[in-house]
């Protein structure tokens, strides 16, 4: 008992770690909010008469520790967007945006927006308003991120003519908030490993400022991480900082905005266009020559994370019963070990090698995303619920995979029972699908790193990361003396197999809350229905009489299990 006691504890341990910081107040007495951010639209004038230009902006009240994201968010992230549904005669310019911060986000750095933020826009009203009240609907889609990532979509609308009352001076306090427009010449170009930005402006002293960083508004020309370096020049200054992952020749044009204080701690922003002027260096080397302590460094984090991984509740299970699989193999199937091991550990390359491939090509078409993208898709979410509550059920004994269930329940039952090469290859496959919703410590540094350096080495970082979550299951293919130090074969196996469904369940869980943040309570509720349904389906199969169930009925059934996950 004493086995199954600690076992007990240390899932209880992990268990406890997995529930979400912030499913806890922040604050005392505090509740936690069903959205991280409350949206409304303000105006500085309510009552019109047609023809006008109307000041509107999009406030956004952002709970606690947690931010949103500036037109160019940086290493991750998105831009917050309004969608109006304007009848004809109406319009609306872009959204103006108040000078943002520079956030650091593990080893990212973003820009955005913390506590409170008004967006600006202009609406132009048609002439032939007159003075009858009406409104305008419009949606929100914003990006709010803490420690977790979670889209957000608010329904907002703005009314006239009822008598409301405008905002004129939070309208006020906002434009004060935008970056003053500077009539300054500049250019910019590459410079070896640097961007470096010539600017003419006689007027402005550099040398008075300080905290100073610049927030290009187009995505990839900085490395966002590195120090700004300025210095003053014969009619201006000059600015550099670290080149980023774009081809700047991309970027004929580019705004920037200039952040600095004053030396008695007034911030100022200054906004200013800059021309492209020289060819692009290729500044491949800035990632490459000189850094390989970096490099080397962020390939243990990556290593180390996958193999701390292997503990994670999602994970452990199916770590756990491959592992079991291989008491039953003798000396002499030294060989068939072997293999076992090579192809787990292929599946999850292969799976890391698509995952970072995807990732990749997105952020290559200008995606501001980051590892565990697909964590952002309710419907990627729903199916790992599906798929982590069935294999908790396949575990806890409530039925078992037999190949009539087709090649999905032929995979899932050699994570027990069968033994071959294809079993262990897409149970590699497998054990990629139910970690992509854990984290392990070193993973975020390892990540961050990987995700700001060319495609290359990224994708080294994240081939790394699948072999740390390989490699305890490779030892033990590939070590005997390993192998002998796990327990004897007996009754207890079936027992323990049904432990593990529990961890299992308790990452479903973790998940359902997480598609709740996305999806509300009509997300919650559309699990918990499939979950049903599910259920439901692998009850009626092992139970009902064969001649009751038809083969037309076990085929209306899966269909409606997939259903579930629409």
């Amino acid at each position: 008992m004493t086995f199954f006691k600690t076992l007990l504890l240390t899932f209880l341990m992990i268990g406890f770690s997995f529930v979400p910081q912030n499913s806890f107040a922040i604050g005392e007495n505090a509740a936690e909010p069903e959205q991280y951010v409350q949206v409304r639209i303000i105006a500085n004038q309510t009552q019109v008469n047609g023809g006008e230009t109307i000041r509107l902006g999009l406030e956004q009240t952002i709970y606690p520790k947690w931010h949103t994201y500036w037109l160019n968010p940086g290493d991750s992230g998105t831009a917050t967007s309004i969608e109006w549904d304007l009848p004809p005669g109406f319009s609306v310019s872009d959204l103006e945006w108040p000078t943002p911060q520079k956030i650091p986000f593990g080893p990212l750095t973003n820009y955005g927006y913390e506590g409170q933020v008004v967006l600006l826009q202009n609406l132009t009203l048609p002439d032939n308003i007159g003075d009858t009240p009406f409104a305008l609907n419009g949606t929100v889609n914003l990006l709010v991120c803490h420690d977790i990532c979670i889209p957000e979509s608010h329904d907002v609308f703005v009314a006239f003519n009822t008598g409301a009352m405008a905002d004129v001076e939070k309208i006020a306090r906002a434009e004060s908030q935008l970056p003053l427009d500077a009539n300054w010449d500049a250019e910019f170009y590459a410079d070896n490993n640097d961007l470096v930005i010539d600017v003419a402006a006689n007027d402005f002293d550099i040398q008075a400022y300080q905290n100073i960083f610049i927030a290009p508004e187009d995505w990839g020309a900085i490395d966002n991480t590195a120090d700004v370096r300025i210095t003053k020049s014969q009619d201006g200054f000059q600015i550099r900082q670290n080149l980023g992952d774009r081809d700047l020749n991309e970027i004929p044009q580019m705004n920037f905005v200039l952040v600095s204080e004053s030396a008695t701690g007034q911030a100022t922003s200054m906004r200013f266009n800059a021309a492209f002027e020289q060819p692009v260096v290729n500044a491949t080397e800035s990632n490459l020559g000189g850094s390989e302590v970096t490099i080397l460094t962020a390939l243990l984090f990556a290593l180390f994370g996958g193999i701390i991984l292997n503990l994670m509740p999602c994970v452990f299970p199916v770590l756990s019963m491959k592992a079991l699989s291989l008491i039953n193999l003798g000396d002499k199937e030294e060989s068939k070990a072997r293999i076992y091991g090579l192809s787990y550990t292929a599946g999850i390359l292969v799976s890391f090698g698509i995952i970072g491939g995807i990732l990749l090509s997105l952020k290559a078409g200008g995606a501001q995303i980051g590892w565990g993208f697909q964590l952002q898709n309710p419907v990627v979410i729903m199916s790992l619920v599906y798929l982590i509550f069935v294999i908790g059920l396949n575990l806890a004994g409530f039925f078992e995979f037999t190949a009539r269930l087709g090649k999905v329940g032929a995979v899932t039952q050699k994570l027990s029972t069968e033994n071959g090469h294809r079993g262990a290859f897409f149970t590699g496959v497998l054990a990629t699908l139910v970690a992509t919703p854990c984290t392990a410590p070193f993973m975020g540094a390892a990540l961050g790193f990987a995700l700001t350096q060319p495609a290359i080495i990224s994708m080294i970082v994240f081939l790394t990361l699948g072999l740390g979550l390989a490699l305890p299951y490779l030892a033990l293919c590939f070590i005997p003396a390993l192998r002998a130090k796990l327990p004897k074969p007996g009754a207890w196996m079936q027992s323990f197999k049904q432990f593990l469904s529990f961890p299992m369940f308790l990452t479903a869980i973790w998940l359902v809350w997480v598609l709740g943040k996305q999806a509300g309570v009509t997300g919650i509720v559309t699990a918990l229905l499939g979950v049903f349904v599910i259920a439901f389906a692998i009850w009626l199969y092992k139970t009902a009489p064969q001649k009751i169930i038809g083969k037309g009925f076990k085929i209306i059934l899966i269909l409606i299990s997939t259903l579930a996950l629409i």
